[in-house]
């Protein structure tokens, strides 16, 4: 086999299908890692061909590893559910499988957020998602945001994933909060701690840089949206960790 996908998913029915179409025509196979969903995803997947394993959630990183170990193709490409290959994407990934420079691809992502594509917010936002599995690929970092890695050479590919983010911005918020906490937990365990100083400037400084610099502002509303969204996550991320750190001296104190 040439080419794996690389999927996990879990109550995905409204997304998957998109996603495998996709990269239907790209895969050898398709291997899906589900958390025992309790829609159609599982359903839909095995209709479009997929392996499908069922497995209790375990974390990103270590269920990343886990579909990367059922892969049996030379190269592996990672995707979300709620993510699709653009054709230009699909025609780069079959010309570096045809004729390799690197063990592993970044691919560029965009953001369909509150009914636009943007253009500006969130950019650059390249990650590896194609690699040469025996180059060592694994995946590693910090919950919420880990990351894959290869050994060798990484180049860029040209053309988009276009990433459905949020079906609103209830559930963007929602998510914001919910990795802000996961990521307060993770600068804990690492005895990273809060200071007034991020607490007040790092929020503004995370809108200005999104915003401004990063030009999200020409992308409308929507990247308005994105670029308060940041500030609000940097503010959260260090007020969970104050919080956490606080209670840990109260308990100390009391006992």
């Amino acid at each position: 086999m040439k080419l794996s996908l690389a999927v996990m998913s879990f109550n995905e029915e409204a997304n998957i299908r998109r996603a495998l179409e996709s990269a239907r025509d790209l895969a050898d196979e398709i291997v899906v890692v589900d958390s025992f969903s309790t829609d159609k995803t599982v359903e839909i997947a095995e209709s479009m061909g997929a392996k499908v394993f069922l497995e209790p959630w375990k974390g990103y990183i270590e269920q990343t590893n886990s579909c990367l170990e059922k892969c049996q193709g030379e190269w592996a490409l990672c995707l979300d559910c709620d993510e699709e290959i653009t054709p230009e994407l699909a025609a780069s990934i079959r010309q570096a499988l045809a004729r390799p420079m690197a063990e592993g691809y970044l691919l560029n992502r965009r953001s369909f957020y509150m009914g636009r594509l943007l253009k500006y917010a969130w950019q650059p936002d390249r990650k590896l998602r194609l690699a040469r599995r025996n180059a060592s690929l694994r995946c590693e970092g910090n919950h919420p945001h880990p990351v894959l890695k290869v050994e060798g050479r990484i180049a860029r590919l040209a053309g988009d994933l276009i990433h459905y983010s949020y079906k609103d911005f209830w559930a963007h918020m929602a998510q914001t909060q919910n990795f802000a906490r996961q990521i307060a937990e993770t600068y804990y365990r690492q005895g990273r701690s809060a200071s007034l100083f991020a607490l007040l400037c790092k929020p503004p400084f995370a809108f200005f840089r999104h915003y401004f610099l990063r030009r999200a502002c020409l992308d409308g509303v929507p990247g308005f949206l994105a670029a308060f969204s940041a500030s609000v996550y940097v503010y959260m991320k260090y007020a969970f960790l104050w919080e956490i750190r606080h209670r840990e001296k109260n308990s100390r104190t009391w006992e």
